[in-house]
């Protein structure tokens, strides 16, 4: 197995790995959840990178992190409706991912043939910074073998990929979270909670009846 490149993650870092994820590469960085594999999410090449490092079945999309709530209006085709907007406004950035129509700057092999991709704020410097740096929206799924438990550390991200590696390693130092982002589904009336994560149905319910009689 290759010998890993691991950075501490500073201004110099940040750059380094953004100008890899520029050219098709692949990063393993810290989130507010679990350790993420990073790649641009519009580009084929790394998003192919990915499902190999993974061992991800071809058919399971990726997640994808963007920098800001208004970055959606070039991604999806689909109407940011009123309870969009609450449900971002109130947990972005944060631990919950919406399901919507994507345009068709998201590729097909990001989103498993879908026509809907999930779309995340992450409330954690490190991928804000590199979606803004590169000016792109990133995958968000998470850093281990697709089945593993998510890596928490550097070292059992490492410890998983023995096959392929991702091109860098930003070492955030041990994570903390449990649970992962809850998805919500919007491209359906109503919406639909696929996963239950770190927040609640019972949170976004209240969020959405707020001001309805």
């Amino acid at each position: 197995m290759n010998h890993p490149s691991v950075f501490p993650i500073n201004q110099d870092s940040l750059n380094i790995a953004a100008n890899i994820l520029l050219e098709g590469g692949v990063v393993c960085m810290p989130t507010d959840t679990f350790y993420g594999l990073a790649g641009i999410a519009t580009n084929e090449t790394a998003v192919e990178k990915i499902f190999n490092i993974k061992q991800r079945p071809a058919n399971t999309p990726l997640p994808i992190f963007i920098e800001k709530p208004e970055d959606l209006i070039n991604l999806s085709t689909q109407t940011i409706s009123e309870d969009i907007r609450k449900i971002t406004d109130t947990f972005w950035p944060g631990a919950l991912t919406i399901i919507v129509k994507k345009s068709n700057k998201i590729p097909t092999i990001t989103v498993a043939g879908l026509e809907s991709a999930g779309f995340r704020v992450p409330n954690h410097v490190v991928p804000i910074q590199l979606c803004k740096i590169t000016k792109s929206p990133i995958t968000g799924t998470s850093a281990n073998i697709s089945g593993k438990q998510p890596a928490r550390s550097i070292e059992e991200a490492i410890d998983q990929f023995k096959k392929f590696l991702p091109d860098l390693f930003l070492d955030g130092g041990e994570l903390h979270s449990d649970l992962a982002s809850t998805i919500v589904d919007f491209t359906t009336i109503p919406h639909n909670i696929l996963r239950e994560g770190a927040v609640s149905p019972d949170e976004i319910t209240a969020i959405l009846n707020e001001g309805k009689s």
